[in-house]
């Protein structure tokens, strides 16, 4: 990317030198292309598309999800370091092909390793971990002895309900993914929140300010949209979690005053001290109280079906809209038109409530209920 950044500002100079040498005896002197190199090089990036060269901030969505990804790793990696003398903890595995008892390492091994020592079936479709009876995600250290059930999307009966959510919960983190992916540079789309999971609204959802007043994409602007969550699924990525502290929390957001907001928000109705979980697939950050499920790969088909201005409340901005779509996990099959019905569910506006810019009253019990980044 920089030999293509590099090259685009190299162009740009030439088309500059042309200039004065067309208007010019002398052509430019060399305080004049100091002056082109300053403006290029230190504010903006240039970037070609049909109708000439647009300018992209030095704060786009490519730097801050590299600024935000290396954050969480260098957290992650001073947590693991503070782990210290390593402790073993038994786990004992009630499940399919059988039962089995496991010694694993405190505060490091997680769910998922556990399934590396059954098959890679098995570690290939579970969505979300049991442990002690405790929903867990699957790359959340395990910090005790403990029992261990894995539940998949062929689960059963109340377990069956729970794992729908996760992947929900999951879908609307993708979709926060491929938004900030999937618009030019020179666009810096804003994420501001996911709703809590609804399955039987329709549609899972993110809304985000996407910085253009009055936008009604078309069909071939759609299906990028899809297609993006097709190729996240392709590419397998973790959800890994992370618990760090506000201060943290903020720096990693401080590009994003919606972010901010809510953490200042979930920081001061907290009960449990002033902790922020984190979620990280490939380069994107996101905050949610999750859990996710295991990996992007569990995603099947999946169609983003509307996107639509959201109006409602005098604080919310014209720039922010509702994107929802709708999704089957990998390995079930739905024929054309039942696909389609469940694709025309998914155009209905969904209806879920607006997490609004949080200098509202809103309690602890309603943050989990609306689920901030749910």
């Amino acid at each position: 990317m920089g030999r293509i950044f590099l090259s685009k500002l190299g162009a740009v100079l030439t088309k500059q030198k042309r200039w004065f040498n067309i208007h010019s005896v002398k052509g430019p002197t060399q305080e004049e292309m100091r002056s082109i190199r300053k403006d290029l090089y230190e504010n903006l990036i240039q970037e070609k598309i049909p109708g000439g060269l647009i300018a992209i901030p030095e704060i786009n969505n490519p730097v801050i999800q590299a600024k935000r990804s290396t954050l969480f790793t260098k957290e992650k990696e001073r947590q693991l370091r503070n782990v210290g003398r390593i402790a073993k903890v038994t786990v004992e595995y009630d499940g399919l092909p059988k039962p089995q008892t496991f010694l694993m390492n405190k505060f490091i091994s997680t769910p998922y390793d556990c399934t590396k020592h059954i098959s890679d079936t098995v570690a290939l479709n579970v969505v979300v971990a049991e442990v002690n009876g405790e929903i867990w995600d699957m790359h959340k250290p395990l910090e005790s002895d403990c029992k261990l059930k894995l539940l998949s999307m062929k689960s059963r009966d109340k377990d069956l309900f729970r794992v729908n959510q996760i992947f929900w919960r999951s879908c609307s983190m993708m979709l926060g993914a491929v938004l900030e992916k999937a618009f030019r540079d020179h666009i810096y789309i804003e994420l501001h929140s996911s709703p809590s999971p609804n399955v039987r609204s329709g549609s899972f959802i993110y809304d985000a300010d996407l910085k253009l007043q009055n936008w009604t994409p078309n069909s071939d602007e759609m299906r990028v949209f899809s297609a993006e969550m097709i190729k996240l699924a392709y590419a397998k990525l973790p959800f890994e979690r992370l618990e760090v502290n506000t201060e943290l929390a903020l720096e990693i957001f401080d590009d994003n005053k919606y972010k901010k907001d809510q953490i200042l928000q979930i920081t001061k109705n907290s009960t449990s001290g002033n902790s922020i979980v984190l979620y990280r697939i490939g380069d994107f950050v996101d905050i949610s109280r999750g859990p996710m499920m295991s990996h992007t790969n569990l995603l099947g088909k999946c169609t983003i079906t509307s996107l639509f201005p959201l109006k409602e409340g005098k604080d919310i901005s014209e720039t922010l809209y509702r994107v929802q779509g709708v999704a089957i996990p990998n390995g079930f099959h739905l024929n054309h038109f039942a696909y389609g019905l469940i694709e025309n569910r998914g155009k209905k506006p969904n209806e879920a409530p607006f997490l609004g810019m949080l200098n509202e009253r809103v309690t602890q019990s309603e943050l989990n209920m609306e689920a901030i980044a749910a």
